[in-house]
């Protein structure tokens, strides 16, 4: 009888401690922290000011370790992943497959995410190259129009970029051009004529491109 409540006591310990797994990793599937990084900055190349702009949309780190990633690592096919964190944020994201770095490790390969407000309205959208390397990526306001574009020039030397805010009525209203050390050296702004003015040139950059 004894033995009989030793091995019960046993198997009820057991079944806790997997549950207990199963609650950890289904609390990780829906996101456990406030998600990735939203914003990056540059700097005003003529005054020095620092200015946040909006970072690409990544994929969240806890989505790597859902049943569902797993999954995706066995079976190694193209889907669809979708994923949110704590504050009701969805990421979208498109999985193409399993492929090998050029150090022949294997890599989940995604083209493109997105990010759903808790509202559901789509907040901002990146593509994505080979090497889940950010090429573009834009942010839209509450009307679904973009607010601002920022395309990537992946070069040897670094990353440069070209990034466009736009108005209300989805027109360009200012465009920024930065160096590889994240410095804009330079703008062009659309005056009340409608058209578009260079306000600051490479020339005044305080530090050489």
């Amino acid at each position: 009888m004894r033995m009989n409540k030793i091995i019960l006591l046993t198997v009820f310990i057991s079944f806790g401690i997997a549950i207990v797994g199963i609650l950890i990793v289904a609390i990780k599937s829906i996101g456990i922290d406030d998600g990735p990084e939203r914003e990056m900055v540059l700097t005003l190349g003529w005054n020095g000011e620092q200015v946040a702009i909006p970072a690409p949309v990544k994929f969240p780190e806890w989505g790597k370790k859902t049943w569902e990633f797993r999954l995706w690592r066995w079976k190694k096919d193209s889907r669809t992943f979708t994923t949110f964190d704590r504050k009701g944020y969805k990421y979208v994201a498109q999985g193409l497959g399993f492929v090998r770095d050029k150090n022949g490790r294997l890599y989940g390969a995604f083209s493109g995410i997105k990010r759903y407000g808790p509202d559901g309205k789509l907040e901002a959208s990146t593509t994505i190259l080979s090497g889940n390397v950010p090429e573009e990526w834009m942010t839209f306001n509450e009307q679904g129009k973009k607010a601002v574009y920022v395309y990537a020039f992946h070069k040897d030397a670094g990353t440069s970029y070209e990034v466009i805010f736009y108005g209300d009525d989805g027109k360009m209203v200012k465009e920024w051009y930065t160096n590889t050390n994240g410095a804009v050296y330079g703008e062009q702004v659309r005056g009340p004529d409608g058209r578009y003015h260079f306000t600051h040139r490479m020339k005044e950059l305080k530090d050489p491109m």
